[in-house]
């Protein structure tokens, strides 16, 4: 288990990190899944402070109730990952921990997303693809 000290300089990091995936993506000239599905995951994986090994699924709602468990480990703790970085942390069930992740990647992605384009993405793979489908010139 990581010290006091190792969690918030991850979490630090982790913030740190999330405008470099954004960046990234935008800087594509082909959008592919190859190129795509690791900036999407790492960005994931940041912004609702889960390590590698924490992301056992590729389900969003799976990665989403994760966050919320380990955020309520590190509340116990004493620490507020809210504090630290901006997160997903102030959602208090599954399903609005992902409506704030996906509010978070179309405004940091630069894309938007129907209702039932939103309703229809499920896991990271379907989000990587549906970045995929944004063209540098649309998104």
């Amino acid at each position: 288990m990581e010290t006091r000290d190792e969690t918030i300089a991850r979490i630090k990091a982790s913030n740190e990190n999330l405008t470099r995936y954004a960046s990234a993506y935008r800087a594509l000239v082909h959008r592919d899944f190859d190129s795509v599905y690791p900036l999407i995951t790492g960005y994931i994986r940041d912004r609702v402070l889960l390590t590698r090994d924490m992301c056992r699924s590729e389900k969003l709602l799976d990665l989403a109730d994760a966050s919320l468990r380990y955020l309520l480990e590190l509340k116990r703790r004493g620490i507020d990952a809210g504090e630290i970085a901006r997160s997903c942390s102030g959602a208090s069930s599954v399903i609005s921990k992902k409506v704030l992740l996906m509010k978070a990647v179309q405004e940091e992605f630069g894309v938007s997303m129907t209702p039932a384009e939103f309703a229809n993405i499920t896991t990271v793979s379907e989000l990587a693809d549906f970045l995929c489908s944004k063209s540098p010139s649309t998104a």
